[in-house]
């Protein structure tokens, strides 16, 4: 199994847009928060 480094990790979250904080959803502005 391939093992992913930190910095690794912290590039994919730049770039996949990771976030750990609930926000509405895109289609409807609100329910359900995702």
């Amino acid at each position: 199994m391939m093992r992913i480094s930190e910095k690794g990790i912290t590039l994919i979250k730049e770039f996949e847009g990771c976030s750990l904080k609930a926000y509405p959803d895109p289609g409807t502005g609100g329910d359900p928060w995702t």
